[in-house]
């Protein structure tokens, strides 16, 4: 007869790895609590499991307690230790992050999500991915619910950024898998013409005007750049658009295809007709912004009135304009299961939004056709069902190239490169052929 084997007491064995896990802490080496564990009785899953337990238990006492974040960080390494020796289960680290990061106040929450955020590689490693993987995004998830998205948008990005370096592109927790769009994201601009302030502006501009007398200028004068006028229409117009970008599925109704087509045919006019800042400018400012520090703050668009005519000359804002009209278009061409049996462009519609795309990259002579052509790859990986695999195929850069050298050639051909936009949709030049059609999307090859 086989002899008996010893009884397993949980309170036992978790007072003995209580007390190991004391002694590794203050000997700074896990070895106290290896030789526990192979000295205690019980199989491999008994002993892990009362260790975890054991493992939480100290946590519970330090955060009671009031301990500094190093105490407790200083526990949740000794349980990565204990993962990677083969006592304690692969979440270990993970659950006691979550149990933390629920406690603590959120300026030390900052302190141990720079631990986590570090030891990115650890939780991407075989060893604990798979096991830790929906604890660590659980406890993101709950740390942003607690997080004030006016006070705390550096620490929120942190957490966006640290789920994107964990998960792969294709991890389906992180996608859209059904399409939905965030109809929340209402952009809120003046729709009282009777409050509106363009209109006044521009009668006390005439007015000032004939203050001066021929031949002087005002102190603060410049030279004219455009003479298209910022009246409210054209505001109106222009922030109505972020409606349809908001929900394109509204574009397959007959009246809001025309309004929108209304809308864009003007907006986009005015584009090619208003002058940009002079690109030197441009450059200079945004080397300003990447020396400037560590944070900068990007707004959510400003709609004031008084930012029309700036935000029209910034070649930036523009370029955020273009790339929404890419990804619009995009969704309107692109099979997309959640799409309704309905939703079908006619012969008309698909005809504008393939010339359109090359003729917004002709707006411009100053490097926006390379920026527009680079932004519509993009577009079209991020547009479709099976992103993740074409987001950095070889044969879209290289027909996206090529089609780029021939638009921006096309485009600097032109006096001032901004000329009729309307030549793009005439016959091409001789050895020229424009890829049209559903089976050529702008950028794809024959």
């Amino acid at each position: 007869m086989s002899p008996t084997r010893p009884l397993f007491s949980v309170p036992e064995v978790r007072t003995q790895f209580t007390k190991s896990t004391r002694e590794a802490l203050n000997n700074k080496n896990i070895k106290p609590l290896l030789n526990t564990f192979s000295q205690l009785p019980g199989t491999e899953d008994e002993k892990q499991c009362t260790l975890d337990q054991a493992f939480r238990g100290v946590l519970q006492e330090e955060i009671i307690h009031h301990s500094s974040c190093e105490n407790v960080l200083a526990i949740i390494s000794l349980a990565i230790a204990g993962v990677t020796e083969g006592i304690c289960t692969a979440s270990t680290p993970s659950v006691l992050l979550g149990d933390v990061l629920e406690c603590l106040p959120l300026d030390q929450c900052d302190t141990i999500f720079t631990f986590v955020e570090k030891n990115v590689a650890t939780w991407k490693s075989n060893t604990f991915y798979s096991a830790g993987k929906n604890y660590l995004l659980r406890m993101c998830n709950d740390l942003l619910r607690r997080l004030s998205k006016s006070q705390h948008t550096v620490f929120r990005a942190r957490i966006q950024l640290f789920l994107a370096r964990l998960f792969p592109l294709s991890e389906r927790s992180g996608l859209n898998l059904q399409s939905q769009f965030n109809l929340e994201n209402v952009t809120v601009f003046n729709t009282n013409e009777q409050e509106s302030t363009l209109g006044q502006k521009h009668a006390e501009d005439r007015e000032e005007g004939m203050d001066v007398e021929e031949g002087e200028m005002g102190d603060d004068e410049a030279p004219t750049t455009c003479s298209i006028p910022m009246d409210y229409s054209l505001y109106r117009k222009f922030w109505s658009l972020q409606d349809y970008f908001r929900n394109p599925v509204q574009c397959y109704e007959k009246i809001s295809w025309k309004t929108f087509l209304k809308y864009s045919e003007e907006v986009l006019a005015v584009f090619k007709n208003y002058k940009l800042d002079d690109a030197q400018a441009s450059r200079k400012k945004m080397g300003e912004l990447k020396t400037g520090g560590e944070h900068v703050f990007v707004a959510k668009f400003l709609t004031s009135e008084k930012l029309l005519g700036l935000q029209l000359s910034d070649s930036n804002f523009r370029r955020h304009i273009l790339l929404q009209y890419l990804i619009f278009f995009q969704y309107l061409k692109g099979q997309v299961k959640s799409k309704s049996s309905n939703d079908v462009l006619t012969d008309e519609q698909s005809l504008w939004i393939e010339v359109r795309p090359l003729a917004m990259m002709c707006t411009d002579h100053q490097g926006v056709a390379q920026n527009m052509a680079g932004i519509s790859n993009v577009a079209l990986a991020v547009g479709g069902s099976g992103v993740a695999a074409d987001l950095d195929g070889p044969r879209q850069e290289r027909d996206c190239g090529r089609m780029v050298e021939q638009v921006s050639g096309r485009c600097q051909a032109k006096a001032g490169g901004s000329g009729d936009l309307t030549a793009l949709t005439d016959s091409p030049a001789d050895g020229d052929q424009w890829p049209t059609g559903p089976d050529h999307p702008i950028g794809a090859g024959p």
